[in-house]
């Protein structure tokens, strides 16, 4: 890490011909009578010891690889990856997602796990829920069947989960110049926005400076970026997104924590100082985001495009985050403040039927007016991303539209959003249907319950459990040989554990009974009437049945 001070650290530590910058409250402005001193190694404990003498850290997120690699002292290298998963006493692994083995350690260098602490590497790469959520809104079929069938399957499904993580991970690498051992390194105490960080600070050397690292002491205000009519079913509805709209703002405005001044014709920010008006004259930070921004304007790999997405708006995040870093709470104000006053607008000039963030939906009939506006936008572009059939919007528990949560219908192509609507919680055999049936059911005007109801009553019985349900329950679910009552999971249960003879019901379904007790017809009923007592069911059905297409 760099250390910056008016005196020589009580450590070993190299000087360095940079300028210290430290934070005003505005902004970052030079530390006069300061140096800056490099101190070999990861921060650790030395940060705070060196900090109550009065000395600023610099950059002390980033790992020593990552730092040995920009320096050419160490050369990257590409881990080698394996999947562990352990059930009924057993490790099944792989190391190349098709051959599984039985007992023991893989030789690997990072260990795909899903919730399972299993000692088996020094990395471990844990592919949670919240990765195996975003597949709801692909075909996310094979892992249903995957994680339904043998440990040998579920195994395998979670090495191709990290399989991709691990391409945009090598992504992420290339783009800072490091390898992805470095950018694993990165997430064993920090994420993905200390390497964007880490990019602010290593050009802001390139031009001489070394910038403090600091804690966030404002609190940023909530945003209401999200806006709809009413809930109900659209017809020929237009999407229009913004391309990168937070890194367009930065880019097009300059905004940079070195480049921020106050001035009479600016944009009012909070500041540690009170509300200022500033203006912004650009610096190594905008630079950088302006850079990876043409970057992904012109490239043609998905997960390079992703990286960069995922780079530009994370390090701009971190400019209002809570932990240590390159954090400048004027900057992310006055971003999120441009950003609400487009949204204004576009809510003002073209009445649109939903919004949120970086995204609007308008009637088809309105698209030349959309892009009458969009031209007249500098700096930032308004894309047409499709034209859909039908556009569902969620009801929120007061009545009102509930944020980024809506189902997208064209042609066999559906998209769900949100919770509200997503099949996370429904059994399984309803949830690889669930979208087929939504768009059948907007088409036709029948009754969703009903159809998913006739897909219950001829599904097998491996079909009818809620799989959210049993990766909630972890390793519990082997122990338990009576009903679970509805208070004892954090979600309604209504499944058919393979194998293992354990069905779980509703609260008042089938009560007071062991599992051996319950013939065939029962379960299925009782997970019919699990999906019947769903709110999202009950929403859908009255969006579908109770509300004029509009």
């Amino acid at each position: 890490m760099l250390v910056l001070g008016r005196s020589r650290p009580p450590v070993r530590a190299e000087p360095l011909d940079l300028i210290p910058y430290v934070f005003d409250g505005v902004g970052y402005r030079p530390w006069e009578g300061a140096k800056v001193w490099l101190i070999e190694g990861d921060a650790g404990p030395l940060r705070f010891k060196l900090m109550r003498f009065g000395f600023r850290p610099s950059r002390s997120f980033v790992p020593r690889l990552a730092e040995e690699q920009r320096r050419g002292l160490v050369k990257p290298k590409r881990p080698v990856l394996a999947a562990v998963y352990r059930r009924g006493g057993e490790l099944y692994w792989t190391t190349d997602g098709e051959s599984v083995h039985v007992g023991g350690c893989p030789d690997a260098d990072v260990i795909a796990v899903r919730g399972q602490s299993l000692g088996c590497a020094p990395r471990a790469l844990d592919v949670g829920r919240r990765m195996w959520d975003e597949l709801a809104e692909e075909d996310e079929s094979w892992l249903l069947r995957a994680l339904a069938g043998k440990p040998e399957d579920y195994v395998v499904a979670i090495y191709k989960l990290a399989e991709r993580r691990l391409r945009l991970y090598e992504a992420v690498a290339e783009i800072a110049g490091i390898g992805v051992d470095a950018v694993l390194e990165f997430l064993r105490t920090n994420s993905l926005a200390a390497v964007a960080e880490a990019l602010f600070h290593w050009e802001a050397e390139k031009e001489g400076i070394a910038l403090e690292d600091r804690r966030r002491m404002l609190n940023m205000p909530k945003w209401d970026f999200a806006r709809g009519r009413r809930p109900g079913v659209y017809k020929s509805v237009a999407e229009y997104d913004f391309f990168s709209l937070f890194p367009s703002i930065v880019a097009a405005q300059g905004v940079d924590p070195l480049g921020i001044r106050e001035c009479s014709d600016g944009v009012p920010v909070k500041t540690l100082l009170g509300t200022k008006r500033v203006c912004f004259e650009g610096g190594p930070v905008s630079a950088v985001i302006s850079s990876l921004l043409s970057r992904r304007i012109e490239s043609s790999d998905a997960y390079v495009r992703e990286a960069l997405k995922f780079l530009m708006n994370a390090g701009i995040g971190a400019w209002g985050k809570a932990g240590w870093g390159l954090v400048c709470e004027p900057c992310l104000y006055f971003v999120r403040a441009e950003a609400h006053r487009l949204f204004d607008q576009a809510w003002r000039d073209l009445e649109p039927i939903y919004g949120d963030t970086d995204s609007i939906y308008v009637e088809e009939s309105k698209m030349d007016l959309v892009e009458s506006w969009a031209r007249s936008l500098r700096g930032l572009k308004l894309r047409l991303e499709a034209v859909w059939e039908y556009f569902l919007l969620a009801p929120s528990e007061d009545g009102g539209v509930a944020e980024k949560n809506h189902l997208k219908i064209r042609g066999d192509h559906v998209v769900v959003k949100g919770s509200k609507l997503r099949p996370h919680d429904l059994p399984v055999a309803a949830r690889l249907v669930y979208k087929h049936i939504v768009a059948r059911a907007v088409r036709e005007g029948t009754d969703p319950l009903a159809l998913l109801a006739s897909v219950l009553r001829g599904a097998p019985a491996g079909g009818l459990f809620v799989l959210r349900s049993i990766e909630s329950r972890g390793g519990r679910t082997r122990s338990v040989q009576r009903i679970a009552s509805f208070e004892d999971s954090r979600y309604a249960d209504v499944f058919y554990l393979p194998g293992r003879g354990v069905i779980y019901t509703p609260k008042g379904a089938i009560r007071g009974r062991t599992v051996g007790d319950y013939s065939e017809r029962e379960i299925r009923e009782a997970a019919v009437e699990y999906v019947r007592r769903l709110a999202k069911i009950r929403a859908l059905r009255s969006l579908l049945l109770t509300t004029a297409l509009w």
